[in-house]
């Protein structure tokens, strides 16, 4: 049989798979044209009126499932280079290494390092994605570096002045043991961080399409990053993801394929996703024919039938043999093999077995590297285990013969990838099988020839070359995978971070408790912590007995363990007492005075707090502070900071309170730590708390402001020393401080128009961290509250909610339901109501919920319904006499003014109406508590006291007086832009000229007024109303 009677193969092209391609482009011509398919799709998410609601789908995740072979890779590939030769189109690949890898966000990394790398020599692009990833990152981006290098190009940003380096900030709590914040934290960092980086890039490429190739074998943290990035709704521009897998070699029930099924099922349901499927399979015969232009002839029909029945249709497996045929020699090679040639990587085997040695050596090397590789590491290995023959030539020469015989091609410069993954299979087991040595000798030979800080980049690659080969236990190799370890450990990788842990130890000498102590303790320490945030409790309990049944083990080695544990017992676990408990043994063993009796929390708290306002009143208390260094001290301070981390999820006020006043007792005598900030932060919270509590309700009632000698200057002064301390000691707990002191403290003693804006601040630094608590808390403070507060327009607050609560839900936070609760106050606000919290987004009916800040924020919304209800006067003015529950609930929280404002202003309503004295005392009490805000310095309520001032007098009949008060009012609350209060105070005044002046006219037009105002804030219910008194 001579060639010219065998068909040729023509190219694969989409023979057969036009369906399938067809598919494809219209997933990308779909998002860019708006089609209705993907433009809306309706998610759980309500509008203005609590009724369903529509996002723009913008985003694209395609399943391409088959074997091995049947052209899932080339037909992306097909539609990346129609994407390409769009304007702004950028087509990228991620492939997964051949049977899996521990390097976390191999896969993932790859192709975002590819985006970046392709975007870097475009100097708009440069500016445009330095600016968006510097503004919410900030140094916080460093954290992904080791995972995408390409990313330094982006980077610009000056650190700011005042702000402490990473460093710094690092050895600050390294010095008590702690080695950052807990695992919790790190996984939303990370989260967040892939996240603001791939809507910077995909900002300037649009579309984005992303090819994640053989799934089956990618790293945990790729597969999880995948489902993030298709489910963040904050990104608007259009992307696709096309994933590739073998389904023939997926293990169902594997963690690998959990997190494949995640990424579907997170995909179908997310509010900007789309999901397609597409499965390809083997050609049929008539494909077949097709692929290989086979005429009418005979003999070229019955070979193509033997070609069709040697490969079973798989079509790179079929042209792979047809291009074989056309080489008798390997032809007859096929036809006498010891054994059949029954899939293209044997049949890609049998081909490497013709060439020389040499070639085959390097072959195995080059494949030993992993899915690409670079020419100085393959450099580095030929010179040491390299072969050199007259037939073979040079390295390079060889390299350039394998690229021709296209085994591998070029991916960059000097950087090559297999041409298949199906080649670089048959180039690890030209010998029979997998050589793992021929790894192990790779790894050797890159570990010690690099240069440190290419070692460190290199960590993953080496580590994992190395550990395929193990054979004895190295220290090196240990410290080695412990690196490993901790690095994928900072990266939220814990899958990655626990199989290197897990090297580690197997690779520890076996008398290392002895001879490696340190090296040991470190491993077994970082194995608990991973165990702990996959929630292998047993693998926890094991490697932590390692490190505290050792002897002479003190209590600052073990710290980092313990305080690890305290924090799964109380966020993972909810054991507050346990977890609290943990706490006092650990301060016991430091023979630290606590508290014996946590009764007597209160007492020592108010005692404490009494000694720091003497200390703050001395006026030059930050002058010879400096940074807290006795280890010991500092140790104390953490744990204290954990017992007020515990109590804050427990609701513990007043072991919150001592633990806090105990910290800034600490910094007081001892320096500041990463927590003082926080510290003073809360003690100023606790000062404007007991401010505005009644009397009563102090400690044993006894205890007054006088004695205290507190008053709202003090409260402010912990919150600037708090804001001065938060610059020294870093960032960790910055958000948490600028929140504490600009959304609570400082709002009851300065303008809240000057403290919206560092919430925002305050928000990208708790995102940065991971805190999204925090997070979320600031920006629904930038967002919803202030706004409320501002009287800024209803309409334009309600448009918020949608994301924050989606953004609330998919974090797992309980400001969701919060948020939910405010979201149907504003739309019952917008409409007539009956003052109930009552709708489709939340109902105070069925609620059953026992939280003590979801009941406070069920207050809060229904009296604010009521102080704008369209029921009579005196129903209003009974339910919020009674109804004080929040300001007692949370009297240091800044709502707490309004909600208290409108309780006064009704029952100063009702005061007139009836003339009945108990309404006049009460609303009397609320004006005082007012004056008080007042003279702190919080201009931005004046018109409170005008108003609340100007009903009082009105009651005494000092009509003129009274005039002057109202009109001053409505004048400070229309400059200030508050709409809600220039309505009001100018129906207040309405009903005042009613009531006290015969100037009908003057009536009316304050009625329209108030009209007009609700108007535009958007209370149509309540100015419908109005309209009907004109």
């Amino acid at each position: 049989m001579t060639n010219t009677n065998r068909p040729h193969t023509e190219p694969l092209h989409m023979i057969g798979r036009e369906k399938e391609a067809s598919l494809l482009r219209s997933c990308v011509e779909g998002l860019l044209s708006g089609n209705a398919r993907w433009k809306l799709k309706s998610t759980s998410s309500r509008d203005l009126n609590g009724t369903l609601s529509d996002f723009e789908v913008n985003k694209e995740l395609v399943m391409i499932q088959g074997d091995s072979g049947v052209g899932k890779t080339f037909l992306a590939r097909r539609l990346g280079k129609e994407v390409d030769d769009l304007e702004n189109g950028v087509f990228v690949e991620g492939k997964s290494s051949i049977g899996g890898t521990h390097k976390p966000y191999s896969t993932i990394g790859a192709a975002i390092n590819e985006i970046c790398r392709r975007l870097k020599s475009n100097a708009p692009n440069v500016a445009s994605i330095s600016e968006a990833i510097s503004k919410r990152l900030g140094k916080e981006v460093e954290v992904l570096f080791p995972i995408i290098p390409q990313l330094k190009s982006f980077v610009s940003y000056s650190p700011e002045a005042d702000d402490v380096s990473l460093s710094e900030s690092s050895a600050m709590m390294s010095q008590s043991g702690n080695d950052g914040i807990d695992f919790l934290h790190i996984k939303r960092r990370i989260k967040y961080a892939l996240r603001v980086v791939i809507r910077a890039l995909n900002a300037c490429c649009e579309p984005l399409v992303i090819l994640l190739d053989d799934l089956q074998w990618a790293d945990i943290a790729s597969l999880e990053t995948a489902a993030n990035i298709l489910t963040d709704i904050e990104n608007t521009h259009p992307m696709v993801v096309v994933a590739c897998y073998r389904s023939n070699e997926v293990i169902e029930k594997s963690k690998r394929w959990e997190k494949v099924d995640s990424i579907i099922r997170r995909a179908s349901s997310a509010a900007t996703c789309h999901l397609s499927a597409i499965h390809l399979a083997d050609f049929r015969i008539n494909e077949a024919r097709a692929m290989l232009a086979v005429h009418d002839d005979k003999a070229t029909e019955e070979f193509a039938e033997k070609c069709f029945s040697q490969t079973s249709g798989n079509p790179l497996f079929l042209r792979e043999f047809m291009n074989a045929a056309k080489r008798d020699e390997l032809l007859e090679m096929i036809e006498h093999a010891n054994e059949p040639i029954n899939s293209v990587v044997k049949l890609h085997n049998l081909k490497m077995s013709r060439l020389p040695e040499s070639m085959q050596l390097l072959l195995q090397y080059s494949a030993g590297m992993g899915s690409s590789f670079r020419i100085d590491h393959l450099a580095t290995i030929w010179e040491k285990h390299g072969a050199v023959d007259s037939e073979s030539g040079s390295m390079m020469e060889i390299v350039r013969f394998l690229e021709d015989e296209l085994f591998i091609e070029s991916c960059g410069v000097d950087e090559y990838k297999w041409v298949h993954d199906t080649i670089q299979e048959a180039a690890l087991s030209i010998e029979g099988e997998s050589n793992a040595m021929f790894q192990f000798e790779i790894g050797m030979t890159l570990y010690h020839a690099m240069e440190a800080d290419e070692l460190e980049s290199k960590l993953f690659d080496v580590a994992d070359l190395i550990n395929t080969g193990r054979n004895s236990h190295r220290a090196e190799f240990a410290a080695l995978n412990l690196r490993a370890a901790e690095q994928a450990y900072r990266l939220a990788a814990f899958y990655s971070a626990h199989q290197y842990a897990k090297n580690g130890i197997e690779q520890l000498p076996h008398d290392s408790w002895t001879s490696k102590r340190e090296l040991s303790m470190k491993l077994f320490t970082i194995a608990a912590k991973i165990d702990l945030a996959l929630g292998d409790d047993e693998g926890a309990q094991r490697h932590s007995g390692k490190v505290l049944n050792q002897s002479n083990l003190s209590i600052i080695q073990s710290l980092s363990l313990r305080i690890a544990m305290i924090r799964k017992l109380a966020h993972t676990d909810m054991k507050y007492e346990d977890a609290i408990g943990v706490c006092l043994v650990l301060l016991d063993e430091f023979q630290y005075k606590f508290v014996q009796n946590q009764t007597l929390a209160p007492f020592q708290a108010i005692k404490t707090l009494y000694k720091t306002i003497k200390t703050v009143k001395s006026g030059n208390y930050l002058s010879n502070l400096g940074m807290m260094k006795d280890r010991k001290k500092l140790s104390v301070a953490r744990i204290l900071a954990q017992i007020s981390y515990v109590c804050s999820l427990s609701d513990n006020d007043n072991l919150e309170l001592l633990s806090m006043c105990h910290i800034v007792e600490l910094t007081t005598k001892h320096g500041y730590f990463e927590y003082s900030g926080k510290a003073f932060a809360a003690l100023g919270n606790a000062s404007v708390g007991l401010l505005n509590a009644d009397t009563d309700s102090l400690a044993d009632g006894a205890l007054s402001m006088r004695l205290l000698n507190l008053d709202y200057q003090v409260a402010a002064r912990f919150s600037e020393i708090a804001l001065e301390l938060q610059k020294k000691s870093g960032t960790s707990l910055k958000a948490q401080t600028l929140f504490d002191t600009n959304a609570m403290c400082l709002t009851f003693s300065k303008p809240i128009q000057f403290l919206i804006e560092p919430m925002m601040e305050a928000h990208d630094a708790a995102m940065r961290i991971g805190d999204t608590n925090a997070g979320l808390s600031c920006l629904s403070c930038y967002h919803i509250w202030m706004p409320y507060m501002m009287g800024k327009p209803l309409r334009r607050i309600i448009q918020h909610f949608p994301k924050l609560i989606h953004q609330a839900e998919e974090l797992g936070t309980r400001i969701a339901v919060m948020l939910k609760m405010h979201w149907q106050m504003m739309v019952n606000l917008t409409k007539k109501s009956d003052g109930k919290l009552e709708g489709r987004m939340f109902s105070s009916t069925n609620f059953k919920g026992s939280n003590s800040e979801y009941l406070a924020t069920i207050h809060f919304a229904e009296g604010e319904l009521l102080a704008f209800s369209n029921l009579d006067a005196l129903s209003t003015a009974r339910a919020l006499e009674s109804e004080d529950k929040y300001t007692k609930l949370y009297p240091a929280n800044f709502l707490g003014m309004i909600e208290t404002f409108h309780r006064g202003v009704a029952l100063y309503a009702m005061a007139r109406k009836t003339k009945k004295k108990r309404f006049k005392a009460a609303g009397t009490k609320i004006r005082k508590q007012v004056q008080a805000w007042t003279e702190a310095g919080n201009a931005s309520i004046t018109h409170y006291q005008l108003l609340l001032n100007a009903e009082h007098v009105s009651l005494d009949d000092r009509n003129d007086e009274a005039r002057k008060l109202y009109l001053d009012a409505i004048t400070f609350a229309a400059r200030t832009g508050q709409l809600h209060h220039a309505a009001l105070c100018n129906e207040r005044y309405a009903d005042f000229l009613t009531h006290h002046s015969p100037d009908e006219e003057e009536a009316k037009y304050r009625l329209s007024e108030a009209i007009r105002y609700y108007k535009e804030w958007g209370a149509m219910g309540k100015a419908e109303l109005l309209e009907k008194m004109l």
